[in-house]
């Protein structure tokens, strides 16, 4: 699985890249790219990773117990709410749970993912493109010459 985000909001820009079982998160404000080993917890990267990237309802469940919420409008678009409790301590420990706005294409328009302590990071996705070929270079950082790379 790889999987390629550019996240707008709130600046600074980054870019986050999975994939080879390590995330790197580069700062353009900053020239600093961290990477980060997923190996040691691959069950919670990757749990986190299908709700939004391409994971099926059956992959959901496995990690997650899932309840469904109702119909909700985000956007002007018709989505089902799913509300989802991981299923382990440890994914807990990160997220303890999250809400997914699906649309009627069973793609995820809206992610909230609330931390323990009551926090959550709200993702909303626009311009959804399916079934389009992704270049190999998408999953490259474009970067200049003088980066900062630490390993975590």
């Amino acid at each position: 699985m790889q999987m390629a985000a550019y996240v707008t909001e709130p600046p600074p820009a980054k870019t986050v890249l999975f994939g080879g079982g390590k995330v790197q998160l580069y700062q353009t404000s900053s020239d600093h790219i961290d990477v980060y080993d997923t190996s040691k917890n691959s069950e919670a990267v990757e749990s986190f990773l299908v709700l939004g990237f391409g994971g099926t309802g059956q992959d959901m469940v496995k990690s997650f117990d899932v309840s469904y919420g109702g119909p909700e409008k985000v956007n002007g678009i018709d989505t089902d709410k799913l509300e989802l409790v991981p299923k382990t301590e440890k994914v807990k420990g990160v997220f303890n749970h999250i809400e997914l706005w699906i649309d009627s294409r069973g793609i995820s328009v809206w992610q909230k993912f609330v931390s323990p302590e009551g926090d959550y990071r709200l993702a909303r996705y626009s311009d959804i493109v399916l079934n389009k070929k992704i270049a190999d270079s998408v999953f490259k950082l474009k970067t200049p010459g003088n980066v900062l790379v630490e390993n975590h």
